[in-house]
């Protein structure tokens, strides 16, 4: 989990302040979550399992 993290921390950092399109797609096994910047075109998607754990 930490490289996802480290990629959602770039992601967050390089988009630091300007709004952002959050996009969600619930499972009952997995939990799939977008970014999406308009202004940088900037993309950033990870999947995880679901629960709370995750």
């Amino acid at each position: 989990m930490v490289k996802k993290a480290t990629r959602i921390s770039r992601f967050v950092a390089a988009v630091e302040g300007q709004p952002v399109v959050v996009v969600l797609d619930v499972h009952k096994k997995t939990y799939s979550v977008a970014l999406f910047s308009k202004e940088d075109r900037l993309v950033e998607s990870y999947t995880c399992p679901s629960g709370e754990a995750a």
